[in-house]
């Protein structure tokens, strides 16, 4: 993320300066709605036949291995939020 669009508050009159917050979370989900999950996704689904099975192959493998994300049954899949706010001046 580039936080390219935070600098249109740098000299703007009506808010001050943007404040930001991360949050860090995670999603456990099996395997299957995994896959799914990513069968799902626009960048995916308009692809090939052919090429998303390639793709779906490759993932597999990844699952496979013993540095794969997984606990028990579930994929656990990092993710974080980050949030940004400002205040209007008065």
């Amino acid at each position: 993320m580039s936080g390219w669009w935070l600098e249109v508050f740098e000299d703007d009159a009506h808010f001050g300066p943007p404040a930001s917050a991360s949050f860090a979370h995670e999603q456990r989900l099996p395997s299957d709605d995994f896959i799914a999950s990513l069968a799902s996704r626009s960048y995916i689904a308009t692809l090939g036949e052919a090429k998303r099975a390639e793709i779906f192959a490759e993932v597999a493998a990844l699952l496979e291995r013993d540095d794969a994300p997984i606990e028990g049954a579930e994929m656990v899949i990092p993710l974080q939020t980050v949030v940004y706010w400002t205040r209007k001046r008065r």
